[in-house]
């Protein structure tokens, strides 16, 4: 079957469909993009879910979906993926909260400041924390957070975790980085990079977390339409 994967033409985040689904590679080649689909592959699959749970259909068991509260998460290529959904579509997403791994989309000229958490260990090999760090601070002055920083250790020498407050959107921008872990910085995961130790708390559980607590203020206008379809055939509530 044909799945997304990512492609970083130009400092760009692109996607492009490849079969079977891999990596980004074949025969130690990289794969260029003939078919790309960049993030409108991800932004269609949202309102796919949208279409098919909306929240006045409870028929069937369908789960609702609170389009005030939409979420990107991922590891590595999938946490670039979730950066740069955040920064594009800026007025759909609610937070970003992911796993190793800093942005390579730049922030358009439209972007609204997303609340961001991100975690990245500092004996990763694949991608170095400076880099995350760097992206960190950029996203603080972005979202113009101006009370401060706060550092929250978080237990028996694990690491730190840093998050700017007062930013635009009460956007917090949050950076937890991870002493000893390397490149899967998830509870009890196999570390794959060398000298590294395997991680002992709970990342999924702080980055959901973190993201729970926002949502928008408002359902976002790529729904509006949606919402005004299902109000005029008296359905919607």
């Amino acid at each position: 079957s044909d799945w997304p994967c990512f492609h970083f033409p130009g400092g760009n985040v692109l996607l492009h469909r490849q079969s079977p689904a891999c990596c980004c590679a074949k025969n130690n080649t990289s794969l260029e993009p003939t078919a790309t689909q960049d993030l409108q592959v991800i932004y269609d699959m949202i309102h796919d879910v949208v279409l098919n749970h909306r929240v006045d259909d409870l028929s069937n068991n369908h789960a609702a979906v609170d389009l005030t509260r939409i979420y990107m998460g991922g590891h590595s290529n999938g946490c670039v993926g979730a950066l740069a959904m955040g920064a594009i579509y800026s007025d759909l997403v609610a937070a970003v909260c992911c796993h190793s791994a800093s942005a390579y989309t730049p922030l358009p000229d439209n972007y609204t400041p997303v609340p961001t958490w991100i975690v990245q260990g500092k004996k990763d090999t694949v991608i170095r924390y400076k880099r995350v760090e760097e992206m960190w601070r950029i996203y603080g002055k972005v979202h113009n957070c101006t009370n401060g920083l706060d550092a929250t250790d978080v237990g028996n020498g694990t690491g730190v975790e840093y998050t700017m407050h007062g930013c635009i959107n009460n956007a917090n921008v949050t950076l937890l980085l991870l002493d000893d872990s390397g490149h899967m910085p998830f509870l009890n995961s196999f570390e794959v990079c060398s000298g590294a130790s395997e991680t002992v708390i709970d990342t999924t559980a702080m980055a959901y977390q973190f993201c729970s607590g926002f949502r928008k203020n408002e359902v976002p206008r790529t729904f509006k339409d949606l919402i005004d379809f299902y109000k005029y055939n008296g359905s919607y509530v």
